[in-house]
């Protein structure tokens, strides 16, 4: 994850944590590890590219849970 780039975004396009949250259906501290990068969610990295996060701050591989 590009953690700064997206935290960027987020504010650029006024979503918070908690949405992206909701969204995945996971709990927002989930959201802000997955953010910086101490854990993988597909669920997260779903809900960033369902409300349009650019694909390269969002680094998935096939290991993520």
């Amino acid at each position: 994850m590009r953690r700064k780039e997206i935290l960027k975004w987020l504010i650029e396009k006024e979503l918070t944590q908690v949405k992206i949250a909701r969204e995945a259906g996971v709990h927002r501290s989930l959201v802000s590890k997955t953010i910086k990068g101490d854990r993988k969610s597909r669920a997260v990295f779903a809900a960033l590219r369902h409300f349009g996060c650019p694909e390269e701050y969002i680094e998935e591989k096939d290991e993520a849970i």
